[in-house]
């Protein structure tokens, strides 16, 4: 497991400072005593099972002062004018937020010459800066703002073969099917 504190000055002062946290765990199944006494270890070499969670941000969804009101020079009419952009800034704007659950197996059969995995994952990510629009009056056409989220779930399957297998020669074949939605 691990945490981790991330900061950056692009915004506000009580969103600087973020913490993310992660970790992981598995077991080997094939590898405890009872494993052979189910009496399916002569062709069932690995049997593993494991289980990871893990946080992370967007520091940069934002430019440096993207947070803040600033003016531009522009000349009009050969005079020296100040001009604002058309989005409103937003001091209280923090980082985009993702979160992922991912479950999954390793296994292998017949002295490894077969190999399957499994992944299924969750990932959630919250507080997505997006501009939404405003009224003319306000001077602005838009305002960036965390009002977003995005969830992506899904699974892997992985399986692994070597049908031919000689000192000189070996056949490997990998195929892959994945979902996500």
């Amino acid at each position: 497991g691990a945490v981790r504190v991330d900061q950056s000055t692009v915004f506000g002062a009580d969103n600087r400072t973020q913490t993310y946290f992660k970790g992981n765990a598995s077991y080997v199944l094939s590898s405890a005593d009872y494993w052979k006494n189910l009496g399916v270890s002569s062709w069932w070499d690995t049997f593993k099972i494991r289980a990871a969670y893990g946080e992370s941000g967007n520091l940069t969804g934002i430019g440096a002062y993207d947070r803040i009101n600033a003016y531009s020079t522009q000349s009009f009419l050969g005079r020296a004018s100040l001009f604002s952009s058309a989005q409103l800034a937003n001091e209280n704007v923090k980082p985009e937020r993702q979160r992922e659950l991912e479950l999954g197996t390793d296994m292998s059969f017949f002295k490894n010459r077969l190999g399957l995995q499994f992944n299924w994952y969750n990932k959630k990510v919250s507080d997505l800066l997006i501009a939404s629009v405003t009224a003319p009056s306000t001077g602005f056409s838009s305002f960036l703002d965390n009002i977003g989220s995005l969830r992506n779930k899904g699974i892997e399957l992985v399986l692994n073969g070597t049908p031919l297998k000689s000192t000189d020669f070996s056949w490997n074949t990998t195929l892959v099917f994945n979902r996500n939605r």
